[in-house]
């Protein structure tokens, strides 16, 4: 007699379930929907001066702006001699984010200088009971609700949100955006939320993201239930809704998960055209290559799996060779480039070139091309992509610290699905010429990592993102056949992957715990939860 667990997997309401309960963890603490409105732009070397009557400040917050804020906070007795006391560095240069300056002392002038040209949307005062100062003639907000008890994710910009949470609010705002280094329509699609709801903020540059964590538990779900059946479609969203690294970079405002999306979104209508010859079925995959490169040229690594796919298909559906190029040539090669242009030329405001025609669109990508190929700077967080499969070297994304207590954020992987994901791969290897899904999973596996084999500039995690969906899905392939063999195999590695979910909370959630909780989760010295390690 099944067990109730069992009798749920493989009911048809489960895959809802699944989306529902992964939808309300991966939205708790999202981030913030309020963020300042106003914003004043400062130039190299100006500066703007407090005068207070002896007035005992504790604190001051200021949030930057687009610019970020690069500058030095100094007081004075007189209002001539004045003493630097700060000098923002690091995070606090941060486009979007706020910070704190403590002072706890009697004040009678406070300067900003600002050594680069910088933005503010926000400078406030606060007293010895913690409250707002109100004759802050420099206060840019009326609303006091816009003050914060701290810096943190859910309030500010961290990783490299500091460049596409700038870019979407210059694209709401009909400016020059600053990220040029990839192409438009990931950027654009993060700006919908914003446009719509005329509110930015981080909750809504992070809501695309979060929305393509969702898509990408439902495209998973439909690749399984392609190549296997209900139940371990289902078993496959449950694993990637499970995975700490899914969780984790679906959450951050960057385009990654939207690209990981489009790429395993048009494999699987592939796979749908090979099954059911129908041309509105490749015309979707095409269409959704051509949003994966819209959006990184990484998007560019798909067309390896689906060149090859779209060949078995002349050879399975039989299908006319003059229909075979035209179509392929069609949804695969004009499509991707018409919409490459158009996303150029509707919007051709960035900071290099003014794509207001084709000649520009060239030579906006040449630069780009120029960017990456010639790209020497390290990182300490880079990584080969052979050590990506084990998670060797997580990308620290953010960290936050009160005495003995920290929260951190890193793209740790599960490593229950990640190592399982691996011998699922080699079994795989094992198959390749016995079935079809194991062909199939090896070919993209392969032909999604491939490629990082011949770049020589930094590489992190993150690049393995659109491979780890199909590697979780050779999970299943493996889980699949374990399961005719040892009873419950599924529900085993569904509890110990949950397991070690809930033990690894508070490293990807940025949860504050006690710094000792953190220590003790590092599987590998290259794992770091907070600070720097030798």
């Amino acid at each position: 007699m099944k067990t109730n667990i069992v009798k749920l997997i493989e009911n048809r309401w489960a895959i809802i379930l699944v989306i529902l309960l992964y939808s309300i963890i991966s939205f708790y603490n999202l981030g913030r929907s309020y963020n300042p409105k106003t914003y004043i732009d400062y130039k190299k070397g100006s500066n703007i001066t407090y005068k207070y009557d002896n007035k005992y400040i504790s604190y001051i917050d200021y949030f930057s702006g687009r610019y970020g804020s690069n500058l030095i906070i100094s007081t004075s007795y007189d209002g001539v001699n004045y003493t630097d006391i700060y000098k923002s560095e690091g995070r606090s240069l941060y486009p979007f984010s706020w910070n704190r300056v403590n002072l706890y002392r009697d004040i009678n002038y406070i300067k900003i200088t600002f050594i680069e040209e910088s933005s503010l949307g926000e400078v406030s005062m606060i007293d010895y009971n913690h409250n707002l100062i109100k004759d802050n003639k420099y206060r840019l907000l009326s609303d006091e609700g816009y003050m914060h008890s701290d810096y943190n994710y859910m309030n500010s910009t961290y990783f490299d949100e500091v460049y596409f949470a700038r870019s979407v609010y210059e694209y709401k705002n009909n400016l020059n955006i600053y990220e040029w280094t990839h192409p438009p329509l990931g950027k654009m699609i993060m700006s919908l939320p914003v446009l719509i709801t005329n509110n930015f903020s981080p909750l809504t540059y992070r809501l695309s993201s979060f929305v393509a964590g969702i898509l990408i538990v439902y495209v998973t779900y439909l690749l399984c239930k392609a190549l296997f059946n209900y139940k371990y479609a289902v078993l496959g969203a449950i694993f990637v809704s499970l995975d700490t690294f899914h969780y984790t970079y679906s959450r951050i405002g960057t385009t990654d998960s939207l690209l990981t999306l489009f790429i395993i979104s048009s494999i699987y209508f592939m796979i749908k055209y090979i099954k059911t010859n129908k041309l509105v079925v490749l015309l979707l995959s095409g269409l959704l290559f051509s949003f994966s490169i819209a959006t990184k040229w990484s998007g560019f690594y798909a067309g390896i799996v689906l060149v090859i796919l779209y060949f078995y298909s002349l050879y399975k559906n039989k299908t006319n060779i003059y229909r075979f190029l035209i179509y392929g040539f069609s949804f695969f090669i004009l499509i991707p480039i018409i919409l490459y242009l158009v996303l150029y030329l509707i919007y051709p405001k960035n900071t290099v070139v003014y794509t207001s025609s084709i000649n520009k669109i060239i030579d906006i990508t040449k630069q780009m091309y120029s960017y990456h190929s010639n790209l020497t700077d390290t990182h300490y967080f880079s990584s080969k992509f052979y050590t990506w499969p084990v998670s060797y070297k997580p990308v620290w994304l953010y960290t936050i610290s009160y005495e003995n207590m920290r929260g951190s954020i890193s793209t740790i992987g599960n490593m229950v699905i990640w190592i399982g994901g691996i011998v699922g791969f080699i079994y795989s290897l094992i198959r390749l010429k016995k079935d079809k899904v194991s062909q199939l999973l090896v070919i993209t596996i392969i032909s999604l990592l491939l490629p990082y084999m011949f770049i020589n500039r930094a590489m992190f995690l993150y690049h393995y993102y659109p491979a780890l969906i199909f590697v979780i899905i050779a999970l299943v392939n493996l889980v699949y056949m374990l399961d005719k063999k040892i009873k419950y195999s599924s529900y085993i590695v569904i509890l110990c992957s949950l397991i070690f979910f809930i033990i690894y909370f508070p490293v990807i959630s940025g949860i504050v715990v006690k710094s000792d909780y953190l220590e003790r989760l590092r599987l590998f010295s290259s794992w770091i939860f907070w600070g720097y390690y030798d």
